[in-house]
């Protein structure tokens, strides 16, 4: 009889735990299930790394704005970045750099930024410059001799020639578009911004 009972609770025993699962318990963690947002953030993080692998060498350099921060372009690859060579000595910067201005106005979530070719100058030269002229929707910075032997190399002596007022458009892609020289208005560089949306 009392076989009979201890048979009976061990048999009651093994339903018990099995239905808990305890003689399946397996020692592996499960793998997490992979979400929209991990998914999302993966595409963005090899979108990131295919725009520094194709970037220019110049797109890669770090410079310092006139505010002292550091950037290269190859930061801004999610947006639209529209680019102006320049001289502080130069109307033809001066004029085109005021129709930057109305577009960068006009394009917050685009960057705008205007180097001045002349490596040799302060930074608070060209801060007051941007300042005097009322170019506050542009980042200025200052082209260190090796970014603009890297400019010159990658597009151009054009790209380098202050007066031709030469400028391009990076898209999110980071692949630049083609080098533009002359004046161009507020709108027509608002187009080019548009335009670079797609590429």
């Amino acid at each position: 009889m009392i076989a009979k009972r201890i048979a009976v609770s061990v048999a009651g025993l093994t339903i018990v735990l099995g239905a808990c699962g305890s003689t399946t318990t397996s020692t592996k963690p499960a793998a997490a299930p992979v979400t929209t947002i991990d998914k999302a953030m993966a595409d963005k993080k090899a979108m990131e790394d295919k725009a520094m692998a194709d970037a220019a060498p110049y797109q890669k350099l770090s410079i310092k704005d006139v505010t002292g921060k550091a950037f290269a372009l190859t930061d801004f690859h999610d947006k639209e970045v529209y680019v102006e060579n320049f001289a502080t000595w130069c109307p033809n910067c001066k004029k085109q750099l005021g129709n930057v201005q109305k577009a960068a106005a006009a394009n917050p979530d685009a960057i705008f930024i205007a180097y001045s070719v002349e490596t040799d100058l302060s930074v608070d030269k060209v801060a007051a410059y941007a300042k005097d002229n009322g170019f506050t929707n542009i980042r200025f910075a200052v082209m260190t001799p090796e970014m603009l032997a890297a400019v010159s190399a990658s597009l151009g002596k054009d790209a380098i020639n202050p007066p031709s007022t030469p400028h391009y458009v990076i898209g999110k892609s980071g692949k630049p578009g083609a080098l533009k020289t002359g004046y161009e208005d507020d709108a027509a560089i608002t187009a080019s911004i548009k335009t670079a949306m797609t590429a």
